[in-house]
């Protein structure tokens, strides 16, 4: 039986609910178990898998979370290294979404290698100790934004760059199709398959994360169904974005 516990601190309970959820669906049984404990305040995240069961899934598992620590950790570490970045700035918010995608799946393959899956992980000492180099990567970032603030006050320099960096993105989808059902969105990919949208800690409502997944895959194409449904700022930040690659139907 292979066990493993990774203690996290709770911001990051949102992430770890759901790949809780995720797992259970799929190993939970009478020897497998997923969970997720709390004492003293300190968040445990605990699975306990056969050995072949592991074995078969090592990979999958090492991926999630290293997807996990990019979704949290990599924008927290680009805005602690950005001086005077004012996230109620709509551009600013688009600005660090896009930033924390530029090479989002190299960043989880090369954390996912590095992770140690046997008996414990504190994640916060893990990432501060065994991930220097990736922070550093994430500070710099931060850094050329810095190099170029004055620029940045200036809307119509501001939207220039945005362009230019979403040019510098890879497509992770030929065409993301978004619904809304009541207060939820739902996010659907070319082979049919639901984009999980994640709670980024900087947003400051539901389509700040919706806008987030959706540049965080960059689709080549976008329909919006019952797009009257949908606000009308969230549908023009769509559009600076993706131009006429979005297309709205009734």
């Amino acid at each position: 039986m292979w066990e493993f516990s990774l203690y996290f601190e709770k911001p990051l309970l949102p992430y770890f609910n759901d790949l809780k959820t995720e797992l259970k669906q799929q190993f939970c049984n009478n020897t497998n178990c997923v969970a997720i404990g709390i004492k003293d305040e300190q968040y445990c995240f605990m699975i306990a898998l056969q050995n072949q069961v592991f074995k078969q899934n090592e990979t999958k598992i090492k991926q999630k979370l290293a997807e996990i620590i990019c979704v949290y950790y990599k924008p927290y570490y680009i805005l602690k290294s950005l001086k005077n970045f004012d996230l109620t700035c709509d551009d600013n918010i688009i600005l660090l979404d896009i930033l924390a995608s530029y090479e989002n799946q190299q960043d989880i393959f090369d954390i996912s290698k590095k992770l140690n899956v046997a008996n414990k992980l504190y994640l916060k000492s893990y990432i501060s100790f065994k991930l220097k180099e990736q922070i550093n990567k994430w500070q710099e970032i931060g850094e050329l934004i810095n190099e170029n603030s004055l620029f940045l006050i200036d809307k119509t320099i501001r939207q220039e760059l945005i362009k230019f960096l979403m040019a510098g993105l890879q497509s992770d989808a030929e065409l993301l199709t978004i619904k809304k059902n009541g207060g939820c969105f739902c996010v659907i990919d070319s082979n049919k398959r639901d984009v999980a949208l994640k709670s980024i800690f900087y947003a400051q409502n539901e389509y700040d994360n919706l806008l987030y997944a959706i540049i965080n895959k960059f689709p080549k194409y976008i329909q919006i169904e019952n797009s009257k449904d949908f606000d009308v700022k969230f549908l023009n930040n769509l559009y600076q974005l993706f131009g006429e690659n979005v297309k709205l139907l009734k």
